[in-house]
């Protein structure tokens, strides 16, 4: 049985803020947190940012599969449990 979508739109900032840079999500378009950039890997293209203070997310992972294909890894703990959420974005024509 194939899951069904949802739907729900997020505004994000990637930005340079004290000479560090950061990933600012505004899900629903409200305030949030800022994540700080932890690795860099060009060559998959894979980028993930974390903030450890943060209860779900801490870890958010974004990994260009094709260019019309983007995998991103939501992972920390969600009422006392640990959990990842991937999600998979594809253009549509």
């Amino acid at each position: 049985m194939q899951e069904a979508a949802s739907c729900f739109f997020e505004f994000e900032r990637i930005e340079i803020q004290d000479e560090e840079v950061v990933y600012i999500p505004y899900p629903g378009g409200k305030s949030s947190v800022t994540f700080k950039l932890v690795d860099y890997e060009p060559e998959k293209p894979r980028i993930r940012f974390e903030n450890q203070e943060h209860d779900f997310p801490k870890d958010l992972a974004f990994e260009l599969i094709s260019k019309d294909h983007l995998r991103i890894f939501l992972t920390g703990e969600e009422k006392g449990k640990y959990r990842t959420l991937e999600l998979n974005l594809r253009r549509t024509p």
